[in-house]
């Protein structure tokens, strides 16, 4: 791969899905320190319309820039890890074809 660079981040929905995976670590602290599974089940409920949305509305692939492309496809990447890292806390099985 080739490096990536994060400074094509700029668009409004760029940022807020980033600002949705950075609430990752603390949904996992507060189901932790609550013994509450359904922060975690909650968050990435949320995770997934953000995702959904963003997606929709912000060309990934089909760029003039590739390199707005290849930090979108990082961003994309970062939210499945998420969504695995989530799963496994949860204990739900995650199948990926990646």
């Amino acid at each position: 791969y080739s490096r990536v660079d994060f400074e094509k981040i700029t668009d409004d929905d760029d940022w807020e899905l980033v600002k949705a995976l950075a609430g990752f670590p603390q949904a996992v602290k507060e189901a932790g320190d609550n013994l509450n599974p359904s922060v975690l089940a909650n968050y990435i409920y949320e995770l997934a319309r953000s995702f959904s949305k963003y997606y929709h509305d912000n060309p990934v692939l089909n760029n003039e820039d590739n390199s707005v492309s290849d930090a979108r496809v990082a961003l994309c990447r970062a939210v499945r890890q998420v969504f695995k890292n989530c799963f496994e806390l949860l204990g739900i099985p995650y199948l990926s074809s990646m």
